[in-house]
């Protein structure tokens, strides 16, 4: 794997990798689950190290920290509106890039139903602040192409009035975004819904 991308379960043996302030609340709870014996599709993170490098690019005002400070509703809605087209027009660093190309390549031939791009906040599922449907995910990505876009998605959900509004009131000062990776798994066969009976 490249500099960016790590499996999961490689983070279990490096001291402080698991720190949700790293990558993010949702994949040091995944993480938490696989050391427990719970099964969960193979995972790979892109820390929240890559959003913070890729956000440097954006004029000055756009992240996360400046937009929790917006000093009036609508200027909070003004702010992340531009903040978020910005963020899904990003060039991102060519190594970076590079690597989500790859590990596509290597990825797909096992990935049928294709990937899973998920939010994984740096205060996501913790004990105060949840973010339950406040960031995007994206299923079935199926292309290096999509998956450099649905990152981006990814990202660019945390600039959303919305979800910063949530942060703000529950006293979060600063946030950033990792990106959680899946295989998608098949769910199996439906199971027949059973007929109530008449009579």
């Amino acid at each position: 794997m490249g500099r960016w991308l790590t499996p999961l379960s490689d983070l279990r043996t490096k001291k402080g990798d698991r720190d949700p302030t790293a990558i993010g609340g949702k994949a040091a709870r995944l993480g938490w689950l696989a050391d427990r014996g719970f099964p969960i599709p193979e995972t790979w993170v892109l820390p929240a190290e890559a959003f913070r490098n890729a956000l440097r690019a954006l004029p000055p005002g756009y992240e996360p920290r400046s937009l929790l400070r917006a000093s009036t509703p609508r200027l909070l809605y003004a702010r992340t509106e531009e903040a978020h087209r910005e963020i899904l027009k990003l060039a991102l660093p060519r190594e970076l890039e590079g690597e989500l190309f790859e590990f596509f390549e290597a990825t797909s031939k096992t990935a049928p139903w294709g990937l899973a791009v998920r939010s994984s906040a740096t205060c996501e599922d913790g004990a105060l602040v949840s973010m339950a449907g406040l960031a995007d995910t994206r299923l079935g990505v199926s292309s290096g192409a999509d998956l450099v876009q649905a990152v981006r998605y990814v990202w660019a959900s945390l600039a959303s009035a919305r979800a910063l509004s949530y942060l703000a009131s529950h006293g979060v000062r600063d946030v950033s975004m990792a990106v959680v990776i899946q295989r998608v798994v098949d769910g199996g066969p439906p199971v027949p819904r059973q007929q109530p009976e008449i009579g």
